[in-house]
Protein backbone atom coordinates (compact mmCIF):
# COMPACT_ATOMS: atom_id res chain seq x y z
CA UNK A 1 0.00 0.00 0.00
CA UNK A 2 1.03 3.58 -0.65
CA UNK A 3 2.55 5.42 2.30
CA UNK A 4 0.17 7.94 3.87
CA UNK A 5 0.88 11.60 3.11
CA UNK A 6 -1.16 12.75 6.13
CA UNK A 7 0.12 10.52 8.92
CA UNK A 8 3.78 9.58 9.19
CA UNK A 9 3.33 6.95 11.91
CA UNK A 10 0.99 5.74 14.66
CA UNK A 11 2.47 7.91 17.44
CA UNK A 12 2.05 11.07 15.35
CA UNK A 13 -1.56 10.07 14.59
CA UNK A 14 -2.29 9.56 18.29
CA UNK A 15 -0.67 12.91 19.08
CA UNK A 16 -2.82 14.71 16.49
CA UNK A 17 -5.99 13.05 17.85
CA UNK A 18 -5.08 13.97 21.42
CA UNK A 19 -4.52 17.61 20.41
CA UNK A 20 -7.87 17.65 18.55
CA UNK A 21 -9.73 16.20 21.55
CA UNK A 22 -8.06 18.72 23.87
CA UNK A 23 -8.92 21.63 21.57
CA UNK A 24 -12.58 20.62 21.30
CA UNK A 25 -12.88 20.00 25.04
CA UNK A 26 -11.38 23.42 25.71
CA UNK A 27 -13.80 24.96 23.19
CA UNK A 28 -16.93 23.45 24.76
CA UNK A 29 -15.80 23.39 28.43
CA UNK A 30 -13.48 26.41 28.70
CA UNK A 31 -14.43 27.37 32.24
CA UNK A 32 -13.68 23.89 33.58
CA UNK A 33 -10.36 23.61 31.70
CA UNK A 34 -8.99 27.00 32.66
CA UNK A 35 -10.33 26.99 36.21
CA UNK A 36 -8.83 23.54 36.82
CA UNK A 37 -5.49 24.63 35.38
CA UNK A 38 -5.53 27.88 37.37
CA UNK A 39 -6.49 26.06 40.56
CA UNK A 40 -3.58 23.62 40.13
CA UNK A 41 -1.15 26.51 39.63
CA UNK A 42 -2.50 28.38 42.65
CA UNK A 43 -2.36 25.17 44.70
CA UNK A 44 1.29 24.72 43.68
CA UNK A 45 2.07 28.31 44.65
CA UNK A 46 0.26 27.84 47.97
CA UNK A 47 2.23 24.65 48.69
CA UNK A 48 5.56 26.39 47.99
CA UNK A 49 4.47 29.38 50.06
CA UNK A 50 3.68 27.10 53.00
CA UNK A 51 7.03 25.39 52.52
CA UNK A 52 8.83 28.74 52.72
CA UNK A 53 6.74 29.74 55.75
CA UNK A 54 7.72 26.53 57.55
CA UNK A 55 11.41 27.22 56.92
CA UNK A 56 11.00 30.88 57.88
CA UNK A 57 9.37 30.02 61.22
CA UNK A 58 12.22 27.56 61.86
CA UNK A 59 14.79 30.30 61.26
CA UNK A 60 16.02 28.93 57.91
CA UNK A 61 14.12 31.21 55.55
CA UNK A 62 17.16 33.03 54.14
CA UNK A 63 18.21 30.22 51.84
CA UNK A 64 14.74 29.54 50.48
CA UNK A 65 13.72 32.86 48.95
CA UNK A 66 13.51 31.11 45.56
CA UNK A 67 10.52 29.13 46.86
CA UNK A 68 8.77 32.36 47.80
CA UNK A 69 9.43 33.88 44.36
CA UNK A 70 8.21 30.77 42.56
CA UNK A 71 5.12 30.64 44.80
CA UNK A 72 4.28 34.24 43.91
CA UNK A 73 4.80 33.58 40.19
CA UNK A 74 2.60 30.43 40.25
CA UNK A 75 -0.16 32.22 42.20
CA UNK A 76 -0.18 35.20 39.82
CA UNK A 77 -0.16 33.01 36.72
CA UNK A 78 -2.88 30.79 38.21
CA UNK A 79 -5.07 33.82 38.90
CA UNK A 80 -4.54 35.10 35.34
CA UNK A 81 -5.45 31.66 33.93
CA UNK A 82 -8.70 31.76 35.95
CA UNK A 83 -9.47 35.19 34.47
CA UNK A 84 -8.79 33.82 30.99
CA UNK A 85 -11.26 31.03 31.83
CA UNK A 86 -13.98 33.57 32.60
CA UNK A 87 -13.33 35.39 29.32
CA UNK A 88 -13.28 32.08 27.40
CA UNK A 89 -16.59 31.09 29.01
CA UNK A 90 -18.17 34.34 27.82
CA UNK A 91 -16.86 33.67 24.30
CA UNK A 92 -18.26 30.14 24.51
CA UNK A 93 -21.67 31.49 25.57
CA UNK A 94 -21.68 33.88 22.59
CA UNK A 95 -20.86 30.95 20.32
CA UNK A 96 -23.81 28.97 21.72
CA UNK A 97 -26.09 31.95 21.18
CA UNK A 98 -24.97 32.16 17.56
CA UNK A 99 -25.61 28.44 17.16
CA UNK A 100 -29.12 28.84 18.54
CA UNK A 101 -29.75 31.80 16.24
CA UNK A 102 -28.69 29.67 13.28
CA UNK A 103 -30.88 26.84 14.57
CA UNK A 104 -33.90 29.17 14.72
CA UNK A 105 -33.13 30.63 11.30
CA UNK A 106 -33.12 27.17 9.74
CA UNK A 107 -36.50 26.47 11.34
CA UNK A 108 -37.92 29.72 10.00
CA UNK A 109 -38.08 31.36 13.44
CA UNK A 110 -35.24 33.86 13.23
CA UNK A 111 -37.38 36.59 14.83
CA UNK A 112 -36.85 39.05 11.97
CA UNK A 113 -38.58 42.40 11.95
CA UNK A 114 -42.04 42.21 10.46
CA UNK A 115 -42.56 38.53 11.32
CA UNK A 116 -46.03 37.51 12.47
CA UNK A 117 -46.57 36.46 16.12
CA UNK A 118 -45.80 32.86 17.04
CA UNK A 119 -49.49 31.99 17.25
CA UNK A 120 -49.91 33.02 13.60
CA UNK A 121 -46.68 31.49 12.31
CA UNK A 122 -47.57 28.00 13.57
CA UNK A 123 -46.91 26.07 16.76
CA UNK A 124 -43.76 24.24 15.64
CA UNK A 125 -41.74 27.36 16.46
CA UNK A 126 -41.78 26.59 20.21
CA UNK A 127 -39.40 23.98 21.64
CA UNK A 128 -39.93 23.12 25.31
CA UNK A 129 -37.54 21.20 27.55
CA UNK A 130 -39.73 19.40 30.12
CA UNK A 131 -37.28 19.15 33.00
CA UNK A 132 -36.94 17.60 36.42
CA UNK A 133 -37.29 14.62 38.71
CA UNK A 134 -41.06 14.67 38.25
CA UNK A 135 -43.21 11.53 38.38
CA UNK A 136 -43.15 10.39 34.79
CA UNK A 137 -46.28 8.24 35.03
CA UNK A 138 -48.33 10.78 36.97
CA UNK A 139 -51.36 11.89 35.01
CA UNK A 140 -50.65 15.65 35.26
CA UNK A 141 -47.28 15.36 33.58
CA UNK A 142 -48.43 12.89 30.93
CA UNK A 143 -51.45 15.06 30.08
CA UNK A 144 -49.51 18.32 29.89
CA UNK A 145 -46.75 16.87 27.69
CA UNK A 146 -49.21 15.29 25.26
CA UNK A 147 -51.47 18.35 25.19
CA UNK A 148 -48.56 20.58 24.19
CA UNK A 149 -47.46 18.16 21.50
CA UNK A 150 -50.97 18.08 20.07
CA UNK A 151 -50.75 21.85 19.67
CA UNK A 152 -47.56 21.70 17.62
CA UNK A 153 -45.07 22.23 20.45
CA UNK A 154 -41.87 20.22 20.29
CA UNK A 155 -41.49 18.79 23.82
CA UNK A 156 -38.15 17.22 24.77
CA UNK A 157 -38.09 15.44 28.12
CA UNK A 158 -35.07 15.79 30.39
CA UNK A 159 -36.16 13.52 33.22
CA UNK A 160 -34.79 11.27 35.92
CA UNK A 161 -37.14 9.67 38.44
CA UNK A 162 -36.56 10.64 42.09
CA UNK A 163 -40.00 10.15 43.64
CA UNK A 164 -42.14 7.04 43.21
CA UNK A 165 -45.42 8.32 44.67
CA UNK A 166 -46.95 10.66 47.26
CA UNK A 167 -46.15 8.25 50.09
CA UNK A 168 -42.48 8.28 49.09
CA UNK A 169 -42.41 12.08 49.42
CA UNK A 170 -44.31 11.99 52.72
CA UNK A 171 -41.86 9.41 54.11
CA UNK A 172 -38.91 11.59 53.10
CA UNK A 173 -40.53 14.65 54.66
CA UNK A 174 -41.33 12.69 57.83
CA UNK A 175 -37.65 12.26 58.60
CA UNK A 176 -36.32 10.12 55.78
CA UNK A 177 -34.42 13.13 54.43
CA UNK A 178 -32.03 12.86 57.38
CA UNK A 179 -30.70 9.48 56.22
CA UNK A 180 -27.48 9.34 54.16
CA UNK A 181 -29.12 6.86 51.77
CA UNK A 182 -31.70 9.51 50.80
CA UNK A 183 -29.04 12.09 49.95
CA UNK A 184 -27.03 9.51 48.04
CA UNK A 185 -30.15 8.82 45.95
CA UNK A 186 -30.65 12.56 45.41
CA UNK A 187 -27.05 13.09 44.27
CA UNK A 188 -27.17 10.13 41.87
CA UNK A 189 -30.45 11.32 40.39
CA UNK A 190 -29.31 14.90 39.82
CA UNK A 191 -25.98 13.75 38.39
CA UNK A 192 -27.87 11.68 35.79
CA UNK A 193 -30.23 14.60 35.16
CA UNK A 194 -27.37 17.02 34.45
CA UNK A 195 -25.69 14.48 32.19
CA UNK A 196 -28.90 14.13 30.19
CA UNK A 197 -29.41 17.92 30.09
CA UNK A 198 -26.11 18.37 28.25
CA UNK A 199 -27.53 16.34 25.34
CA UNK A 200 -30.83 18.25 25.02
CA UNK A 201 -29.67 20.96 22.64
CA UNK A 202 -31.34 24.37 22.12
CA UNK A 203 -34.80 25.08 23.50
CA UNK A 204 -37.11 28.07 23.87
CA UNK A 205 -38.52 27.43 27.37
CA UNK A 206 -37.37 25.32 30.30
CA UNK A 207 -40.49 23.87 31.93
CA UNK A 208 -40.31 22.08 35.30
CA UNK A 209 -42.87 19.31 35.86
CA UNK A 210 -44.75 18.23 39.00
CA UNK A 211 -43.48 17.90 41.67
CA UNK A 212 -40.69 20.41 41.10
CA UNK A 213 -40.13 22.23 44.39
CA UNK A 214 -36.51 20.98 44.50
CA UNK A 215 -35.87 21.00 40.75
CA UNK A 216 -36.68 24.70 40.31
CA UNK A 217 -33.45 25.88 41.96
CA UNK A 218 -31.25 23.88 39.58
CA UNK A 219 -33.50 24.72 36.61
CA UNK A 220 -33.18 28.44 37.32
CA UNK A 221 -29.38 28.25 37.15
CA UNK A 222 -29.50 26.25 33.91
CA UNK A 223 -32.03 28.60 32.28
CA UNK A 224 -30.00 31.65 33.31
CA UNK A 225 -26.91 30.10 31.79
CA UNK A 226 -28.69 29.63 28.46
CA UNK A 227 -30.63 32.87 28.85
CA UNK A 228 -33.97 31.13 28.47
CA UNK A 229 -37.23 31.68 30.40
CA UNK A 230 -38.28 29.25 33.12
CA UNK A 231 -41.83 28.02 33.81
CA UNK A 232 -43.00 25.66 36.56
CA UNK A 233 -46.17 23.59 36.67
CA UNK A 234 -46.67 23.80 40.45
CA UNK A 235 -50.02 21.92 40.38
CA UNK A 236 -50.02 21.15 44.13
CA UNK A 237 -48.28 22.42 47.25
CA UNK A 238 -46.12 19.76 48.90
CA UNK A 239 -46.15 21.92 52.02
CA UNK A 240 -49.97 21.76 52.15
CA UNK A 241 -49.95 18.01 51.45
CA UNK A 242 -47.51 17.48 54.34
CA UNK A 243 -49.71 19.54 56.68
CA UNK A 244 -52.82 17.57 55.71
CA UNK A 245 -50.96 14.31 56.34
CA UNK A 246 -50.28 15.38 59.94
CA UNK A 247 -46.57 16.05 59.50
CA UNK A 248 -46.75 19.30 61.47
CA UNK A 249 -47.27 17.37 64.70
CA UNK A 250 -44.55 14.79 63.99
CA UNK A 251 -41.87 17.09 62.59
CA UNK A 252 -42.45 20.85 62.97
CA UNK A 253 -38.92 21.62 61.74
CA UNK A 254 -39.56 19.78 58.46
CA UNK A 255 -42.82 21.66 57.95
CA UNK A 256 -41.09 25.02 58.43
CA UNK A 257 -38.34 23.98 56.03
CA UNK A 258 -40.89 22.88 53.40
CA UNK A 259 -42.77 26.14 53.67
CA UNK A 260 -39.56 28.17 53.33
CA UNK A 261 -38.41 26.03 50.39
CA UNK A 262 -41.71 26.32 48.54
CA UNK A 263 -41.98 30.06 49.20
CA UNK A 264 -38.56 30.74 47.63
CA UNK A 265 -39.10 28.24 44.84
CA UNK A 266 -42.17 30.21 43.74
CA UNK A 267 -40.07 33.34 43.31
CA UNK A 268 -37.62 31.88 40.80
CA UNK A 269 -39.64 31.00 37.63
CA UNK A 270 -40.84 33.53 35.09
CA UNK A 271 -44.25 31.81 34.97
CA UNK A 272 -46.10 29.56 37.43
CA UNK A 273 -48.90 27.18 36.41
CA UNK A 274 -51.81 26.03 38.59
CA UNK A 275 -55.18 24.46 37.85
CA UNK A 276 -57.68 26.69 39.71
CA UNK A 277 -58.06 30.31 40.77
CA UNK A 278 -58.73 29.11 44.34
CA UNK A 279 -55.27 27.53 44.50
CA UNK A 280 -53.73 30.73 43.12
CA UNK A 281 -55.40 32.69 45.93
CA UNK A 282 -54.03 30.21 48.50
CA UNK A 283 -50.47 30.68 47.20
CA UNK A 284 -50.99 34.42 47.50
CA UNK A 285 -52.13 34.17 51.13
CA UNK A 286 -49.53 31.63 52.29
CA UNK A 287 -46.48 32.40 50.15
CA UNK A 288 -47.17 35.98 49.08
CA UNK A 289 -47.03 35.20 45.33
CA UNK A 290 -48.88 37.78 43.17
CA UNK A 291 -51.75 36.24 41.15
CA UNK A 292 -50.42 37.87 37.96
CA UNK A 293 -47.47 35.46 37.96
CA UNK A 294 -49.75 32.44 37.50
CA UNK A 295 -51.32 30.89 34.43
CA UNK A 296 -54.33 28.57 34.79
CA UNK A 297 -54.42 25.14 33.14
CA UNK A 298 -57.15 22.79 34.47
CA UNK A 299 -56.37 19.20 35.41
CA UNK A 300 -58.45 17.68 32.62
CA UNK A 301 -58.11 14.05 31.57
CA UNK A 302 -56.14 11.99 29.08
CA UNK A 303 -58.61 11.51 26.24
CA UNK A 304 -56.35 8.84 24.71
CA UNK A 305 -57.29 6.57 27.63
CA UNK A 306 -60.62 7.86 28.92
CA UNK A 307 -63.25 7.94 26.20
CA UNK A 308 -66.81 6.62 25.87
CA UNK A 309 -67.05 2.84 25.71
CA UNK A 310 -70.04 0.51 25.39
CA UNK A 311 -70.91 -1.60 28.41
CA UNK A 312 -73.76 -4.11 28.75
CA UNK A 313 -76.31 -3.58 31.52
CA UNK A 314 -76.08 -5.78 34.60
CA UNK A 315 -78.16 -8.94 34.19
CA UNK A 316 -79.86 -8.45 37.58
CA UNK A 317 -80.76 -4.81 36.83
CA UNK A 318 -78.60 -3.47 39.65
CA UNK A 319 -77.03 0.02 39.50
CA UNK A 320 -73.29 0.36 39.99
CA UNK A 321 -71.91 3.30 42.03
CA UNK A 322 -68.12 3.43 41.60
CA UNK A 323 -65.36 5.23 43.47
CA UNK A 324 -61.71 4.77 42.53
CA UNK A 325 -58.67 6.51 43.96
CA UNK A 326 -55.94 6.62 46.57
CA UNK A 327 -58.18 6.70 49.70
CA UNK A 328 -56.66 9.95 50.96
CA UNK A 329 -58.44 12.40 53.30
CA UNK A 330 -59.23 14.68 50.33
CA UNK A 331 -61.65 12.10 48.97
CA UNK A 332 -63.73 11.63 52.15
CA UNK A 333 -64.29 7.91 51.52
CA UNK A 334 -65.89 7.47 54.98
CA UNK A 335 -68.82 9.59 53.74
CA UNK A 336 -69.25 7.23 50.78
CA UNK A 337 -69.48 4.32 53.24
CA UNK A 338 -71.99 6.29 55.30
CA UNK A 339 -74.09 6.87 52.16
CA UNK A 340 -73.92 3.13 51.42
CA UNK A 341 -75.26 2.44 54.93
CA UNK A 342 -78.19 4.80 54.38
CA UNK A 343 -78.94 3.08 51.04
CA UNK A 344 -78.42 -0.47 52.32
CA UNK A 345 -82.18 -1.09 52.10
CA UNK A 346 -81.91 -0.57 48.32
CA UNK A 347 -80.48 -3.90 47.09
CA UNK A 348 -80.39 -2.65 43.49
CA UNK A 349 -77.74 -0.02 44.35
CA UNK A 350 -74.26 -1.56 44.62
CA UNK A 351 -71.10 0.30 45.67
CA UNK A 352 -67.66 -0.62 44.37
CA UNK A 353 -64.59 1.07 45.88
CA UNK A 354 -61.40 0.56 43.87
CA UNK A 355 -57.83 1.43 44.84
CA UNK A 356 -55.68 1.66 47.94
CA UNK A 357 -54.30 4.26 50.32
CA UNK A 358 -54.05 5.45 53.93
CA UNK A 359 -57.81 5.75 54.57
CA UNK A 360 -58.80 2.36 53.13
CA UNK A 361 -58.42 0.36 56.39
CA UNK A 362 -60.64 2.91 58.15
CA UNK A 363 -63.27 2.64 55.40
CA UNK A 364 -63.21 -1.16 55.46
CA UNK A 365 -63.50 -1.23 59.26
CA UNK A 366 -66.48 1.14 59.04
CA UNK A 367 -68.19 -1.04 56.41
CA UNK A 368 -67.65 -4.14 58.56
CA UNK A 369 -68.99 -2.39 61.65
CA UNK A 370 -72.15 -1.46 59.73
CA UNK A 371 -72.39 -4.99 58.33
CA UNK A 372 -72.76 -3.68 54.80
CA UNK A 373 -73.30 -6.21 52.03
CA UNK A 374 -73.80 -3.61 49.29
CA UNK A 375 -70.15 -2.44 49.36
CA UNK A 376 -67.27 -4.20 47.62
CA UNK A 377 -63.63 -3.20 48.03
CA UNK A 378 -61.12 -3.92 45.29
CA UNK A 379 -57.40 -3.22 44.92
CA UNK A 380 -55.94 -1.33 42.00
CA UNK A 381 -56.82 -2.79 38.60
CA UNK A 382 -54.81 -2.82 35.41
CA UNK A 383 -55.47 0.37 33.38
CA UNK A 384 -57.67 -1.44 30.87
CA UNK A 385 -59.67 -3.07 33.67
CA UNK A 386 -60.15 0.25 35.49
CA UNK A 387 -61.37 1.96 32.33
CA UNK A 388 -63.86 -0.85 31.81
CA UNK A 389 -65.14 -0.46 35.37
CA UNK A 390 -65.66 3.27 34.81
CA UNK A 391 -67.45 2.59 31.53
CA UNK A 392 -69.86 0.24 33.31
CA UNK A 393 -70.56 2.60 36.24
CA UNK A 394 -74.09 3.98 36.40
CA UNK A 395 -72.85 6.70 38.77
CA UNK A 396 -69.24 7.79 39.28
CA UNK A 397 -68.16 9.39 42.55
CA UNK A 398 -65.66 12.24 42.93
CA UNK A 399 -64.31 13.71 46.18
CA UNK A 400 -66.19 14.63 49.38
CA UNK A 401 -63.48 15.66 51.85
CA UNK A 402 -63.20 19.12 53.37
CA UNK A 403 -59.42 19.55 53.41
CA UNK A 404 -58.11 22.75 51.76
CA UNK A 405 -56.52 20.66 49.00
CA UNK A 406 -59.86 19.01 48.21
CA UNK A 407 -61.77 22.28 48.19
CA UNK A 408 -59.32 24.08 45.91
CA UNK A 409 -59.07 21.50 43.11
CA UNK A 410 -61.25 19.54 40.72
CA UNK A 411 -60.03 15.96 41.00
CA UNK A 412 -58.86 13.88 38.03
CA UNK A 413 -61.63 11.37 38.51
CA UNK A 414 -64.27 14.05 37.88
CA UNK A 415 -62.80 14.95 34.49
CA UNK A 416 -62.18 11.29 33.66
CA UNK A 417 -65.84 10.51 34.29
CA UNK A 418 -66.84 13.35 31.95
CA UNK A 419 -64.37 12.08 29.34
CA UNK A 420 -66.06 8.67 29.42
CA UNK A 421 -69.57 10.19 29.33
CA UNK A 422 -70.50 8.95 32.81
CA UNK A 423 -72.74 10.86 35.25
CA UNK A 424 -70.56 12.19 38.09
CA UNK A 425 -71.44 13.16 41.67
CA UNK A 426 -68.86 15.17 43.61
CA UNK A 427 -68.71 17.49 46.60
CA UNK A 428 -69.56 21.15 46.12
CA UNK A 429 -66.74 23.70 46.18
CA UNK A 430 -65.93 27.04 44.52
CA UNK A 431 -63.44 25.26 42.22
CA UNK A 432 -66.05 22.73 41.04
CA UNK A 433 -68.73 25.38 40.61
CA UNK A 434 -66.36 27.52 38.52
CA UNK A 435 -65.53 24.61 36.22
CA UNK A 436 -68.87 22.80 35.80
CA UNK A 437 -72.59 23.46 36.14
CA UNK A 438 -74.58 21.59 38.78
CA UNK A 439 -77.43 19.52 37.36
CA UNK A 440 -76.21 20.04 33.80
CA UNK A 441 -72.68 18.66 33.57
CA UNK A 442 -72.10 17.33 37.08
CA UNK A 443 -74.19 16.70 40.18
CA UNK A 444 -72.91 18.21 43.43
CA UNK A 445 -73.81 17.58 47.06
CA UNK A 446 -72.64 18.90 50.41
CA UNK A 447 -69.21 17.72 51.47
CA UNK A 448 -68.61 15.58 54.55
CA UNK A 449 -72.33 14.75 54.52
CA UNK A 450 -73.13 11.09 53.88
CA UNK A 451 -76.87 11.75 54.05
CA UNK A 452 -76.78 14.38 51.29
CA UNK A 453 -74.57 12.11 49.18
CA UNK A 454 -77.08 9.28 49.67
CA UNK A 455 -79.91 11.57 48.49
CA UNK A 456 -77.89 12.57 45.41
CA UNK A 457 -77.19 8.91 44.53
CA UNK A 458 -80.86 8.01 45.06
CA UNK A 459 -81.93 10.91 42.84
CA UNK A 460 -79.71 9.81 39.95
CA UNK A 461 -80.60 6.15 40.30
CA UNK A 462 -84.31 7.02 40.18
CA UNK A 463 -83.95 9.31 37.15
CA UNK A 464 -82.34 7.70 34.07
CA UNK A 465 -83.05 10.83 32.01
CA UNK A 466 -81.04 12.97 34.45
CA UNK A 467 -78.16 10.49 34.33
CA UNK A 468 -78.22 10.59 30.56
CA UNK A 469 -78.31 14.40 30.44
CA UNK A 470 -75.40 14.71 32.87
CA UNK A 471 -73.37 12.21 30.86
CA UNK A 472 -74.04 13.83 27.48
CA UNK A 473 -73.64 17.47 28.50
CA UNK A 474 -70.67 16.73 30.76
CA UNK A 475 -68.91 14.93 27.92
CA UNK A 476 -69.67 17.78 25.54
CA UNK A 477 -68.21 20.31 28.00
CA UNK A 478 -65.14 18.11 28.42
CA UNK A 479 -64.47 18.02 24.68
CA UNK A 480 -64.72 21.80 24.44
CA UNK A 481 -62.59 22.78 27.45
CA UNK A 482 -60.83 19.87 29.13
CA UNK A 483 -59.55 17.36 26.57
CA UNK A 484 -55.93 17.23 25.42
CA UNK A 485 -56.36 19.67 22.56
CA UNK A 486 -58.13 22.28 24.69
CA UNK A 487 -55.66 21.95 27.58
CA UNK A 488 -52.75 22.35 25.18
CA UNK A 489 -54.19 25.60 23.85
CA UNK A 490 -54.44 26.99 27.37
CA UNK A 491 -50.95 25.82 28.27
CA UNK A 492 -49.44 27.28 25.12
CA UNK A 493 -51.17 30.60 25.77
CA UNK A 494 -49.42 30.69 29.17
CA UNK A 495 -46.03 29.98 27.58
CA UNK A 496 -46.06 31.86 24.28
CA UNK A 497 -45.29 35.27 25.74
CA UNK A 498 -42.23 33.72 27.43
CA UNK A 499 -41.05 32.30 24.12
CA UNK A 500 -41.36 35.73 22.54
Amino acid sequence: TRKSRLIRNVPSFLMLQAITVLRFYTMYRPLRVFMTTGALLIAGGLALGLRFLAYFVGGNGVGHVQSLILAAVLSIVGFQVCLIGLIADSVSMNRRMLEETLYRARRGDAGCVGRAPAAQRGRLTVRVCYFGTYRGRYSRNAIMIESLRRNGVEVVECHQELWTDVEDRVQAASGGWRRPAFWARVLRTYARLLKQYRTIGPYDILLVGYPGQFDVFLARLLSWRRRRPLAWDVFMSIYLIAVERGLAERSPLTIRALRWLERWACRLPDRLILDTAEYVAWFGRVHGVPPARFGLVPTGADSRIYRPMPCPRAADGSLSVVYYGTFIPNHGVEHIVEAARLLSAQPAIRFRLIGDGPERPKAQELAQRYGLTNVEFSGWLEPAGLVQEIACADVLLGAFGVTPQSLMTVQNKVYEGLAMARPVITGASPAVEAALRHGEEVYVCRRADGADLARAIQRLCDDPALRRRLAEQGHRRFLVEYDLQALGRRYLACLEDLAG
